[in-house]
C-alpha cells in the first residue's frame, strides 16, 4: 500500500455502502450509501482537521489542565489544546496504525501504546471496521493491558456527520440523553443537569438551526440506544448506534459548521480527574468499545 499525509487508505464494501479507512488514527475518511456522503470525508492525502473520525485512546476528551492524580501521584500530559489548557483527544490520533486483516468488507488495525511521561501503561488495541449490506458500518476499539499496574482508560470515536451537502445548521437530530454537563470556561464538566433545564434537549426531533453545540450529554437509556440525524432537503438520514454511557455533540463551529459530530464515548469529559465512567484496565483486561452507522431509507 502507499503512504501519504495520512497513511494509507482501505476501502470496504458491501452492497449499496462503501467505506474508507486511514491507518493515520484509525480514521474513517469516509462512509457513503449509493455513492452519497454519510459523514465529511477525509482524504488521505491532506492533513485531518478536527480530529476527523478519529479513534480517542485511552482517553476521549479533555484532561484538564493536562494533569491527573493516579494512585497517589501525579501524572502531567501534552497540553495540545492550549485555548483550554487540556490534553485532548487521547495519544493515538496522529500514530499510523497497522494492517493486521484485510477483506472485501473488513479491515482491522492494531497500534500500541508505549508507556511514557504521563500515561506510563502498555496498552495493545485494535481497531476494527466491517460493513454489512443491511446494517451498515460497525466500528470495535478493543484495549488489553500488558503491563503490570492498573491503567486508566476512556475511548471515544469522532465521526462527523455529513448530509447532502448541507451545514449543521439545517439538520434534524433526536438523541434520547437526558442529561447534559454544564462546563466551565475551558470545557471542563462542572455539573450534569436536565436537557430540559439546559435548553439542549434534543429528545424529540428539533433542528439544530444556529445552536453552538460543543456539549456532552449522558443519561442514555440502557442498553443501545440510537441517535437519528436527518437533513431533510436531500431526504438522506443516518442513525449512530451504541451502548456506551456518553456521547459529545459538536457543530463544528471551528470548520464553518460544515458537519455534526456526534462522538461516542466510555467515559465523560476529564473522566481521568473525575472518575466519571472511567475503566480502571487490570493487568490483561480488554475493554471493548463499538458503535454503529447506518443510512436509512
Amino acid at each position: 500500500m502507499s503512504r501519504s499525509i495520512s497513511g494509507s487508505a482501505i476501502t470496504i464494501t458491501a452492497g449499496h455502502y462503501a467505506a474508507t479507512v486511514l491507518t493515520v488514527g484509525a480514521a474513517l475518511g469516509s462512509f457513503t450509501c449509493n455513492r452519497r456522503d454519510l459523514v465529511l470525508p477525509s482524504p488521505v492525502d491532506t492533513l485531518s482537521h478536527a480530529f476527523l473520525g478519529k479513534a480517542l485512546v485511552p482517553w476521549p476528551n479533555r484532561v484538564a489542565g493536562g494533569s491527573y492524580s493516579w494512585n497517589g501521584r501525579m501524572h502531567y500530559l501534552p497540553v495540545n489544546d492550549l485555548p483550554n489548557d487540556a490534553a485532548l483527544h487521547g495519544l493515538l490520533c496522529w500514530q499510523e496504525w497497522q494492517v493486521a486483516h484485510a477483506s472485501a468488507d473488513a479491515v482491522t488495525l492494531t497500534s500500541f501504546i508505549a508507556p511514557r511521561p504521563g500515561y506510563e501503561w502498555p496498552l495493545e488495541c485494535t481497531a476494527s471496521y466491517h460493513l454489512d449490506p443491511d446494517e451498515g458500518l460497525g466500528v470495535t476499539i478493543e484495549s488489553v493491558n500488558i503491563g503490570v499496574e492498573t491503567a486508566p482508560y476512556g475511548f471515544g470515536s469522532h465521526p462527523y456527520i455529513w448530509l447532502g451537502g448541507q451545514p449543521a445548521d439545517a439538520y434534524e437530530l433526536t438523541m434520547p440523553a437526558e442529561l447534559v454537563y454544564t462546563m466551565d470556561g475551558n470545557q471542563v464538566p462542572t455539573a450534569a443537569v436536565s436537557v430540559k433545564e439546559a435548553a439542549t434537549d434534543f429528545r424529540a426531533a428539533r433542528y439544530i438551526g444556529g445552536a453552538a453545540l460543543d456539549h456532552a450529554f449522558t443519561g442514555f437509556p440502557d442498553g443501545v440506544w440510537t441517535i437519528k440525524v436527518s437533513e431533510p432537503s436531500s431526504g438522506l438520514s443516518v442513525e449512530l448506534s451504541s451502548d456506551v454511557g456518553y456521547a459529545q455533540l459538536y457543530s463544528a463551529d471551528a470548520i464553518g459548521r460544515k458537519a455534526l459530530a456526534v462522538e461516542p464515548m466510555s467515559c465523560a469529559p476529564n473522566a481521568f480527574n473525575s472518575g466519571d465512567g472511567l475503566v480502571h484496565l487490570a493487568h490483561g483486561q480488554r475493554h471493548r468499545f463499538g458503535y454503529a452507522l447506518r443510512a436509512l431509507g
